[in-house]
């Protein structure tokens, strides 16, 4: 019974980091546009993962992870707030402004997984030489300087083909979404 229970874990961590590392960048931008310019965003995010860490077993798989991280993110940033209120060179925020913010900034379950499938289409328009290199920086726990040495190349060239690779990325997703009826503002 420990061994299922210890199984049972191991697979819901491994499913929790995938989903968290999936969605972190469009939970980051809505903290980001809850608290612009805020030097407590990484805190926030962490005190995000922390709380849906620990209502993962709550989840419910059929909507979409990124909304329910924003209702987690959205209560950390209201705690830091609150936190912060004291402070004297925290400005308070006219009455309505964040639930406004908030309006605006909710996240788009089908406009992310547009964007994903737009990304998948991105990738596959890539040569093989740069579908690896993505592969190699974001799938893999490979570092920029290991990459460098084995390709034979320096890391600030490494870096500026990764740009460049980067740039193709998000034309080609863009290219997608706006052939796919979504507006430009909607996803950028």
């Amino acid at each position: 019974m420990v061994s299922l229970t210890a199984s049972s874990s191991t697979v819901n961590q491994s499913r929790f980091e995938e989903l968290w590392s999936e969605n972190q960048s469009v939970i980051r931008r809505y903290v980001w546009s809850l608290r612009p310019g805020s030097c407590a965003i990484e805190d926030i995010l962490q005190e995000t993962s922390i709380a849906l860490w620990r209502k993962f077993d709550a989840y419910d798989t059929t909507r979409p992870f990124a909304a329910w991280g924003c209702r987690f993110a959205l209560l950390q940033v209201l705690k830091h707030r609150q936190r912060c209120v004291r402070d004297r060179l925290v400005f308070d925020y006219e009455d309505g402004q964040i639930e406004r913010t908030i309006a605006d900034h909710r996240p788009n379950g089908d406009m992310v997984r547009a964007r994903q499938d737009a990304l998948k289409k991105a990738l596959m328009l890539l040569d093989e030489s740069q579908r690896q290199l993505i592969h190699c920086r974001y799938d893999s726990k490979e570092t920029i300087q290991s990459m460098a040495k084995r390709r034979a190349t320096s890391v600030h060239r490494l870096y500026h083909t990764l740009d460049s690779v980067r740039a193709t990325l998000k034309n080609s997703i863009d290219k997608v979404m706006i052939s796919e009826g979504w507006e430009r503002s909607e996803f950028t």
